[in-house]
């Protein structure tokens, strides 16, 4: 009686401060496969065209990991992606302002490739409230922690979509060779957004979504250079590419013909110096 007493006194004596939320992200450690996919996480893999993303040991905790291969598939050099996405592109669900996205790492690198985390919260109409993002070029053998800060221009994040894939923007595509493995994946922290209003290299909407005609592609870039957009099908494959030649920094918008899509669910791609940007469009008659 003494010891029930003792811990509910310390319960209601501890401050707000030490409770935190749990992290968001599910599967976040890999330990979770259904027919060689990770649960709740989407993938590159192609049944009888590519199987390029695997569950590996060791892990950095518990049993399993995810790995990334490009490899070598009938239609060429074939680099991994990684999705905390479902078979139509929504996000897992959010319900407030992280501060970053942290998780485990090792990277094989072979010539001039380089392993992309991006990351964007998104509000219940699909906008673009925040982007994290971290890219390398330096291989590491041993798993490393990576954490990537939330850049926001709005408010009220409703999902989270991350990305973890392999680029090569200097050769015009990764090479066979490059892989990755994540491991303890995480959302952590929170942050007040009030500030922040300044533009983000991101993806901050697409409107009409989905579009039947034409698309309006909203963004913003910190950099000047030469912006590359992408629409992908969910197995990451490019159906079209179209690009922004010296685009200088601020927010802009790009119109996008949608017409030659079949209807279904598409990523739209950013690419530039700055690293890569994702967010989900669907397209209906």
């Amino acid at each position: 009686m003494k010891k029930a007493l003792l811990a509910c006194l310390a319960c209601a004596t501890m401050p707000a401060t030490s409770v935190f939320a749990q992290n968001p992200v599910p599967n976040s450690s890999f330990e979770n496969w259904t027919s060689g996919e990770p649960d709740d996480w989407f993938t590159s893999n192609v049944p009888g065209f590519a199987t390029n993303v695997i569950q590996t040991t060791p892990a950095y905790s518990g049993n399993l990991a995810a790995r990334g291969d490009v490899i070598n598939s009938p239609a060429g050099a074939y680099p991994p992606s990684l999705f905390s996405t479902d078979i139509n592109g929504n996000g897992f669900p959010v319900s407030q302002s992280y501060g970053a996205v942290e998780f485990y790492y090792k990277f094989t690198k072979a010539a001039t490739a380089s392993f992309l985390m991006v990351s964007s919260l998104i509000d219940a109409n699909l906008q673009g409230v925040a982007a994290s993002l971290f890219s390398t070029t330096t291989a590491t053998s041993s798993f490393t922690l990576a954490t990537a800060p939330f850049l926001y221009v709005g408010a009220n994040p409703d999902q989270c979509v991350i990305q973890f894939t392999i680029i090569d923007s200097l050769s015009g595509g990764p090479v066979a060779g490059n892989s990755f493995v994540v491991d303890e994946v995480s959302l952590t922290g929170t942050v007040s957004i009030s500030e922040q209003r300044g533009p983000v290299f991101m993806i901050e909407k697409i409107t009409p979504n989905p579009a039947s005609g034409q698309a309006t592609v909203y963004y913003g870039t910190t950099l000047q250079g030469n912006v590359e957009f992408q629409v992908m099908d969910l197995h990451g494959r490019i159906i079209q590419r179209f690009g922004v030649p010296a685009e200088i920094p601020g927010r802009h918008k790009l119109d996008v013909d949608v017409t030659g899509l079949a209807p279904g669910v598409y990523l739209v791609r950013m690419q530039s110096a700055e690293g890569s940007a994702v967010l989900r469009m669907g397209v209906t008659r």
